[in-house]
Parts: structure tokens; sequence; C-alpha cells
């Protein structure tokens, strides 16, 4: 517990939970344990309920990063590095804005196809590998992401995200638009939001600098990954979706 509150910049090397090991798939474990009770009791909740949840999550969320940010500000980390321009940061008010318009569908492409495959992955290949497990700011990883990723499933299973290929191409659109502002910031600033300018060794996306090169050609890439990734994450809501309409009508 000597590290819980510190950042990784004041954790020495060799104590982090790594990669792949024992106690990274423990966390992913705990992490998907959360979502599955959630969507379990969000199913099991009538549509007054599930309203309460849908922004209790919202609010949770929110207050994890205030807290995150408020931690960081008081133990001297630079927070203009850690800035809340990441891809999950966006997701945050996405889901803010669904739970207060629930009827609202302009989000809900956006949801699943962009900030609930950036949230598995956020669970696969964390940014906190080199602090310890016991360490807040790796529980939050796990935590935080949790949420989102249990937000995404839950409205999916009880019917109310649908799924369309006319929201693909809107999807991808806003997030260029989303990634182009985050971008310009990186530049003007020498950042590295939302992973635009360099892998910043996170293991999956070495793996399109690799192919790409660094500078503009990895940031090309990286459009390319997200467009085919958005693409399998519709054929997967699709397949799911008839599942869960099958499995409900016999």
């Amino acid at each position: 517990m000597e590290y819980f509150f510190a950042h990784v910049e004041n954790i020495p090397e060799g104590i982090g939970y790594g990669q792949f090991t024992p106690t990274h798939f423990t966390l992913i474990a705990i992490a998907l344990i959360l979502v599955a009770v959630i969507c379990r009791v969000y199913r099991m909740s009538g549509e007054k309920q599930r309203l309460v949840i849908r922004r209790a999550i919202a609010l949770t969320l929110i207050a994890a990063e205030v807290i995150k940010f408020s931690l960081m500000a008081y133990i001297g980390v630079d927070i203009t590095i850690y800035l809340p321009l990441e891809i999950c940061s966006f997701a945050v008010w996405a889901i803010v804005y669904d739970a207060a318009r629930y009827r609202s569908r302009s989000v809900h492409g956006i949801l699943m196809y962009i900030f609930f495959p950036a949230a598995l992955m956020a669970l696969l290949f964390p940014s906190t590998t080199e602090s310890p497990a016991l360490n807040f700011f790796s529980i939050h990883q796990f935590l935080f992401h949790a949420f989102i990723i249990a937000y995404v499933i839950s409205r999916f299973l009880c019917g109310e995200l649908k799924t369309g290929y006319t929201e693909v191409w809107p999807s991808i659109g806003k997030t260029c638009i989303l990634a182009g502002a985050v971008y310009i910031v990186d530049c003007i600033f020498d950042r590295n939001f939302m992973f635009l300018r360099n892998n910043d060794n996170n293991s999956m996306l070495m793996i399109i600098s690799g192919v790409t090169g660094e500078g503009l050609p990895y940031t090309l890439g990286l459009v390319v990954f997200v467009v085919i990734v958005i693409h399998i994450f519709f054929v997967i809501f699709k397949i799911a979706e008839r599942l869960v309409v099958r499995n409900a009508g016999t």
C-alpha cells in the first residue's frame, strides 16, 4: 500500500502488474464481474429504475474523473499531460448526454462502435501496467472503463441501442472531427492525446507504427485502423442483436 496514491512517475521500476500477467487478467476479471452485475441489475429493473441507473453511471464517471484529477493536482503531477482529451474521456460526456436525453439516438452509434471498443482495448492494453495493482490509478483504469462497457452493454441487451449501418459513417465522421480537433491541440502544445502522434509504447499501437512508421503516416494508419475496428464492431453488434432477439423469442 506504500504506493497506493503514487503516480507512475513516482513509482520505482519493476513493481508494476505488467501486461497479460496473472494480475492483469485478475483485474480484467474483476472489471467484467462488475459489468455483469450492472447488466443483471439493469435488465431486472423497470423503466424508471433504469433511468436512475444510467444517470448514476454518468455521475459516477464524472466523479471518478474529478477525484483522479484532484489527486493528481494534490500530489504534484503535471495535469497538462493528462487532460481529459482521451477517447474514453469523451465517452463520459456522450454517456452524460445519453443519460439526460435517453430518447435521443444521436450518440448511440458512437457509443457502440467507438467508445465501447475503446473501453475494451483500455482493459486489454492499459496505461497503468508500470504501477502496482493496488494503486489508485490502476484501480481507476479498470473500474472507469468497466462502467463505460456496462452502460453500453446494459442498454444494448435491453434493446435500447439498435444497430444500423446508417450510423456507422456518421460515427466515423464524428470521431474524425473529434480527433482532428485533438490533433491540433497535440501539435500546438506538443502532446499525444488519443495517441494521435505516436504509439506511446502501447503494444497494440506499436503494431500500427511498425507497419506505417512514425509521424503523419502513423496517424493516417491509426485512422484506417479505427475505421476497420468500427466496421468489425458493427458486425459483432449486429450478430449479437440477432442472437438476443432470437433468444427473446424462444
